[in-house]
């Protein structure tokens, strides 16, 4: 926490809003239940098809919560930093887009 805390100081970025974080972390936890179910499956020797499927499962559930943090950036983020007459900045912010968008896609 300690981390996001200096980061957000040194953008100037504020947090996300509480109800987005709650929904955030919630999902997070959903996720790392169900990651630990898996890990209970293979140990008892569950069957390999069944292993893929909640693996792809937890996969999906995770990129969820990916999108629900990317827009959450680009709802709370993006326009006050569109607003800055600094040229250098939105250029970087438009890398910054493109990256999430290529990272986006790749998963």
């Amino acid at each position: 926490m300690e981390d996001y805390v200096l980061a957000v100081k040194e953008t100037g970025e504020e947090p996300m809003i509480k109800e987005a974080q709650e929904d955030v972390i919630r999902r997070l936890r959903c996720v790392e239940g169900h990651t630990r179910g898996v890990t209970r499956m293979v140990e008892s020797g569950a069957d390999c098809l069944a292993v893929v499927h909640q693996i792809n499962a937890v996969r999906g559930a995770l990129d969820k919560v990916g999108q629900l943090v990317l827009q959450e950036h680009l709802i709370s983020c993006i326009p006050d930093s569109f607003s800055r007459e600094d040229s250098d900045f939105r250029g970087e912010l438009v890398a910054e887009l493109t990256d999430l968008i290529a990272l986006s896609r790749s998963s």
